[in-house]
């Protein structure tokens, strides 16, 4: 049976499933798992945790409504989140995926784009829009508050990209490690003998595994570097790109960006300084949209976003037909390979 309402005068939206497990003893995951039924919990530990939820007014939506038997269809896909509220070009595609896969399936996708912490807490208040799953992208090197939200309201989420080693959700990704390891050792082939990162931000726990590539990769090529090879660029801008860009420039650079937008900006900066870019100076791009008139040619690598919104979109419409079964769900792990575009930019003659 639900938690009943307590008269504690306990502020419920201020209460975590993790203050419930603290209080109890025990992990989130078996808070989570005793108010769901995912995996089996003792009865005399379960009556435990109810009584405690009670005490503190804990009433995750999620279990509410399921307990009530009600479910909403609606899955939320959560972009990532910006100062600057860019709209990356790649959303179109993981959007246009998500809906054609979740719609296939009978639900609805609410999609919630540069939203503060009061309303997506307001999304997920009992009485209001409930979600039956979730899924979010670029997760924070830290606890994610979108997934930690997600958790204490106990929605089945899956991340399309790796979340921080705390939160123990399913995820899909792409080989991030690998790829910065590859471009390093492709510039260095090209002969480029300095070689520096224009990281994204670094809130974003894909930014954290970059520069721990990057770092083992220069000293694998016997290339010298350190923290002040990496830039890490808040909004990924073209501007960003030529600031710093114009800082270390010279003959023999390479950079690899973050994204084409920081390409175009180092571009823009050897124009300046007359340096031949795939001469003078390197540049590959980890992802983004190419120019097909830019030249010469940016060499980078392409990701299959609609596949990785299909796979996340796929892992979580299983997670919720297990949790409709009363099954327990395995989290899931899925990462893809890169396909690097060899190009001049980094193809010295």
């Amino acid at each position: 049976m639900p938690c009943p309402r307590a008269e504690s005068g306990v502020d419920n939206m201020a209460v975590k499933i993790k203050d419930v497990a603290e209080r109890a003893g025990v992990a989130k995951s078996t808070v989570s798992n005793a108010l769901t039924g995912n995996k089996y919990v003792s009865e005399e530990l379960k009556q435990k945790i109810l009584k405690i939820c009670e005490e503190m007014n804990y009433h995750p939506s999620f279990y509410a409504s399921k307990m009530a038997g009600d479910q909403s269809n609606i899955i939320a896909l959560f972009l990532e989140e910006s100062e600057s509220g860019q709209y990356h070009s790649f959303y179109t595609e993981l959007i246009e995926s998500c809906l054609k896969h979740i719609s296939a399936s009978g639900y609805n996708l609410f999609i919630s784009y540069n939203a503060d912490g009061r309303e997506r807490q307001g999304l997920l208040q009992k009485g209001k829009t409930l979600l039956d799953g979730a899924i979010i992208i670029s997760p924070a090197s830290h606890d994610d508050e979108r997934i930690a939200l997600l958790e204490d309201e106990l929605i089945p989420c899956v991340s399309i990209g790796k979340p921080a080693d705390s939160q123990m959700v399913s995820y899909v990704d792409v080989d991030n490690a690998r790829l910065v390891r590859n471009a390093v050792h492709l510039l260095a082939l090209s002969g480029y003998t300095k070689i520096y990162l224009l990281n994204s931000s670094e809130k974003l726990n894909i930014s954290c595994d970059r520069t721990a590539s990057f770092l083992k990769a220069l000293t694998d090529e016997k290339l010298e570097g350190d923290g002040s090879s990496i830039c890490y660029c808040t909004e990924s801008s073209e501007e960003e790109g030529a600031a710093f860009a114009k800082k270390v420039m010279a003959e023999d650079v390479a950079f690899i960006t973050a994204n084409t937008w920081l390409a175009q900006g180092v571009y823009a900066c050897a124009a300046e300084m007359g340096l031949g870019i795939g001469e003078d100076v390197g540049v590959f791009a980890l992802g983004g949209k190419v120019d097909p008139e830019k030249t010469p040619r940016l060499a980078y690598a392409t990701q299959d976003y609609g596949k990785l919104a299909r796979l996340a979109a796929d892992i979580l419409l299983q997670n919720l037909e297990e949790i409709g079964k009363g099954e327990f769900s395995e989290r899931k792990i899925i990462s893809l390979p890169c396909k690097i575009s060899f190009d001049a930019s980094i193809n010295r003659k």
